[in-house]
């Protein structure tokens, strides 16, 4: 998408009294579609507002070579389908998958069938460019589109899990007001005490850079998954060092000289909360793997209460190892009903590979960096 405006070819629609249309974006475009999803998040209030420009853009999905459709009416832009792309495990292959993020469409041409417009033209490109598959997160605005007119399929809903770290963070960020947080100082410090203490053979380190041997790590455990976005250096490097405007906290757990698990460590609100978030993790098969998890949340835990967050959350799709691992370090899971913003997976498979293994819920790995770059 550098270099060379490409050529607009597209589909168009009559609707009502105006002609909307469906086309690739080219590179001259870059500018109106940035400004179109300021509006939009501005108006929606979404987690992105504060982040998108157009370098942002350009990391998101030129860097990564992702076609986006542009839905114009009138020589302007009202909507924009983009297929983020990322090298994905299918079943025993390595393919290409798209999830769809950043799907939105300007307010007056909403419910005008802008979306299935876009959606169509987005197929056709995913499948004469052999994708495998495409998944995505929709909303609750965006789902039923989805499930009805774009033959996806509701497959999961990501559960989210909570620990509190806290309990003088929480108290004085629900009753600020009132002085009661210190009441509860006394276990902060306790249990940052027995946080700091190490446990058995293994060593949790914090990078600046990616280590290489994370790539070992991920060639000695893909096995485990049927469908798993490629979690190695070059990816990590992409998604958690070169993203503008944030900074993460990228951890490994070591056992015998060898890497057995890393996590990466945001930040947010959640439930009113100062929140430390596990972005994303990945561990070996296994014990070994199970130790380092545990060791790199108890990390986490610490590095958490050091700087004064009240919750350490995150939400996955794993095995059961790994949920045995979080319920033991303290985790719950959070109830439907008390889920601010549900992770409703719908996916949909292109190829024979694919749908081997896609529709397979225990077969797939998900953290909350496949759902959006934030």
């Amino acid at each position: 998408m550098k270099g060379k405006v490409k050529e607009k070819v597209g589909v168009e629609r009559n609707m009502g009294n105006q002609k909307i249309s469906a086309s690739l974006l080219t590179e001259g475009e870059v500018s109106g579609v940035v400004s179109l999803l300021t509006e939009v998040f501005e108006e929606t209030e979404a987690q992105k507002r504060s982040l998108m420009d157009e370098g942002f853009y350009r990391w998101q999905y030129l860097e990564t070579k992702s076609p986006v459709v542009v839905a114009w009416a009138d020589n302007k832009q009202i909507g924009h389908y983009p297929l983020t792309t990322y090298s994905f495990k299918v079943g025993p292959d390595v393919g290409k998958a798209a999830v769809i993020q950043d799907l939105v469409t300007s307010r007056q041409f909403r419910k005008k069938g802008v979306f299935k417009l876009m959606g169509e033209k987005a197929m056709e490109i995913a499948k004469n460019d052999n994708y495998d598959l495409i998944y995505a997160f929709p909303n609750q605005n965006s789902f039923p589109g989805f499930i009805k007119h774009h033959g996806y399929t509701h497959l999961l809903t990501i559960p989210l899990f909570v620990c509190p770290v806290s309990l003088s963070g929480i108290v004085n960020a629900k009753f600020g007001a009132l002085p009661l947080g210190w009441l509860f100082r006394p276990i902060d410090s306790i249990r940052r005490f027995f946080l700091m203490r190490k446990r058995g053979n293994v060593s949790v380190k914090e990078h600046d850079d990616v280590p290489k041997e994370i790539d070992e790590l991920w060639e000695s455990s893909k096995g485990s998954y049927k469908s798993i976005l490629v979690r190695d250096c070059d990816y990590i490097k992409w998604r958690f060092r070169e993203r503008p405007g944030l900074s993460y906290r990228i951890f490994t757990a070591t056992v015998d000289g060898k890497i057995v698990g890393y996590a990466v460590l945001g930040s947010g609100k959640f439930f009113g909360l100062p929140t430390a978030v596990i972005m994303d993790f990945f561990v070996a098969n296994g014990r070994a793997g199970n130790v380092g998890l545990s060791a790199l949340i108890r990390e986490m835990k610490r590095v958490s209460l050091q700087r004064g967050d009240a919750l350490l959350l995150t939400a996955t799709q794993a095995g059961l190892g790994v949920w045995y691992s979080l319920f033991r370090s303290g985790f719950l899971k959070v109830p439907g009903i008390a889920n601010p913003r549900k992770l409703k997976l719908v996916v949909r498979s292109l190829t024979e590979r694919a749908k081997k293994s896609a529709l397979d819920k225990k077969g797939w790995f998900l953290t909350l960096a496949d759902w959006d770059v934030l």
